[in-house]
C-alpha cells in the first residue's frame, strides 16, 4: 500500500470538521490500509484522516497489545467519567504557579507539548 504524508503542526485542515464516512466500500478500505501503513513507518500507535490530509471521521490504532490493529469509522464517545491529565504517550511536567501540570506532546512534533486532560473513562 501507500505511505502517505502526515500533515505538519499548524496545517490549516488539521482544524477543519472531518465528516462521517457514509460510504463502506474498496476506497475505505484502501485508506484504512494506507493509514495503517503511515502509522507504522513513523512508528506511532495511533493515526486520525485529517492528520494525511483526508477529512473523514476513520482512526487507526495500535498499542501493540493483544487487540492488534484497531479501525474506527465514525467513531463516538457517547459518555466519559472521571479525569486524568497528561494521558498522552510523550509526556512532561511542568510547573505553573506552583502546582504541577502534566503535559503530553506528539511523536511526530518533538517540542510541542500542551495540556491533555481526558476522562478516565470512556464508554460505548
Amino acid at each position: 500500500m501507500a505511505v502517505k504524508k502526515i500533515l505538519e503542526f499548524g496545517d490549516e485542515t488539521l482544524r477543519k470538521v472531518s465528516h462521517p464516512v457514509e460510504k463502506f466500500n474498496l476506497r475505505l478500505n484502501l485508506l484504512l490500509r494506507d493509514m495503517a501503513d503511515t502509522m507504522y513507518k513513523a512508528e506511532g500507535v495511533g493515526l486520525a484522516a485529517p492528520q494525511v490530509g483526508i477529512l473523514r471521521r476513520v482512526v487507526v490504532i495500535d498499542i501493540q497489545d493483544d487487540h492488534g490493529l484497531i479501525e474506527l469509522i465514525n467513531p463516538e464517545i457517547i459518555s466519559a467519567e472521571g479525569e486524568q491529565a497528561g494521558a498522552g504517550q510523550s509526556r512532561g511536567v511542568a510547573e505553573l504557579g506552583g502546582a504541577e501540570e502534566e503535559h503530553q506532546g506528539c511523536r511526530r512534533e518533538r517540542g510541542h507539548q500542551g495540556r491533555g486532560d481526558r476522562p478516565r473513562r470512556e464508554g460505548n
